[in-house]
């Protein structure tokens, strides 16, 4: 766990209540040198429901810390509206939070050889680039790192998830993916492409080595999940690939640098890639990728109000959705599958699909587990 007495001297400056300072406010930068305003906390929920969070990882403690712009001020990327009106201090009213944190740091795992991830020569590289438009299939070799997780429980076996490598012993998706499976009735199918053909070849007779059948030695669910929250989990491979992976196959690159740990990603064009249902399928025989773009955790509860779950949301989720004014979204079968970005010519995982409404029917967003909230977690976690 970070160094508490650290925590404690930034809620001192963040949320003490002895002096109540205006509400003036003033352009700022961010550690990622994007534009912000220096606002009262309460103006930046982000921000605010870090600070009360009961657990704070050392990333997170590093982000609050570099965002003290003054006396219960942070510099935010997307404060609420702000007026000269002066404070309300919270002994004439109760704030109830749309946007709260949990902890989502967990207790030391069992001792093991720690493994390290990638770095940037080797994860998250893509010959094809941005070549498709949304909804297309993928080029044979695009996004290599695309796991599609095929079930044993069904007759016949059929793929019913994805996920993302990481390196060459783990695999990242969704919870509520594998909460309920045993490990032997899982097989994680590395370097896929056409579900129904092993090699796979595209139209010009280009084809893959052949599809790896990865068997699964643990399945490592987030310990703190519950239905729609830390909806995340960790597949351990039996067999280590090879180090230099494979032309198929390669990893994808995890926001671990202290840049990437303080991107919040709004507005940021992403894609998302996976086997799920088409406007024609319930599932596709094919990889495909749509493009979306983020929006906050804020935009995003408002929005999502306009359904009958009317789901809650936090600081550890982050929202997607279609930029083109068409529906466009993950579907069933894509859950556990990455949301990805493309930072300085490299890949980066910053979600896991995860819930959302019914796909290519709706604006709405969709919700992802925000993958810089478990950095401590998954790092922790990766033992060979």
């Amino acid at each position: 766990m970070a160094n508490p007495l650290l925590k404690l001297a930034i809620l001192c400056v963040l949320l003490g209540l002895n002096t109540i300072s205006s509400q003036e406010t003033g352009p700022c930068l961010t550690a990622g040198a994007k534009p912000g305003r220096c606002v009262d906390i309460d103006l930046c929920p982000f921000l605010r429901d870090l600070a009360q969070a009961a657990v704070l990882s050392k990333q997170e403690q590093l982000l609050l810390k570099k965002r003290i712009c003054g006396e219960r001020k942070v510099c935010c990327e997307e404060p609420s509206s702000v007026t000269s009106e002066p404070p309300i201090t919270p002994a004439s009213v109760t704030r109830k939070p749309i946007v709260t944190s949990p902890p989502t740091r967990t207790p030391t795992p069992t001792p093991g050889r720690k493994m390290a991830l990638p770095g940037t020569s080797i994860c998250g590289l893509d010959t094809v680039g941005e070549k498709i438009f949304a909804g297309e299939r993928t080029e044979l070799d695009q996004f290599p790192w695309a796991v599609a997780l095929e079930y044993r429980t069904e007759d016949p076996a059929a793929v019913k998830c994805g996920g993302s490598l990481i390196n060459t012993r783990y695999v990242i998706t969704a919870a509520h993916c594998v909460k309920h499976v045993q490990k032997e009735d899982i097989i994680a199918r590395l370097g896929e492409w056409n579900l129904e053909a092993n090699p796979d070849c595209d139209d010009y007779n280009n084809c893959n080595p052949e599809v790896i059948y990865a068997e699964i030695a643990e399945i490592k669910v987030h310990p703190q999940y519950r239905q729609r929250q830390n909806d995340i989990a960790l597949l351990k491979l039996k067999k280590s690939l090879n180090k230099d992976y494979y032309v198929h196959i390669r990893p994808i690159c995890l926001p671990e640098s202290a840049d990437l740990m303080q991107n919040l990603f709004i507005h940021q064009n992403v894609s998302v890639v996976g086997w799920g249902g088409t406007e024609i399928e319930p599932r596709s025989q094919f990889k495909m990728y749509t493009s979306l773009v983020t929006i906050s955790v804020n935009e995003c509860q408002a929005e999502l109000q306009q359904t009958l779950t009317k789901p809650k949301l936090y600081a550890n989720h982050i929202c997607a959705k279609s930029a083109t004014g068409f529906a466009r979204d993950a579907c069933g079968g894509d859950s556990g599958g990455p949301m990805m970005a493309s930072v300085h010519g490299s890949w980066y995982l910053i979600g896991v699909v995860g819930f959302g409404p019914p796909c290519g029917k709706t604006l709405l967003p969709g919700v992802y587990a925000r993958v810089t909230s478990y950095m401590d977690w998954i790092e922790d976690n990766l033992v060979d």
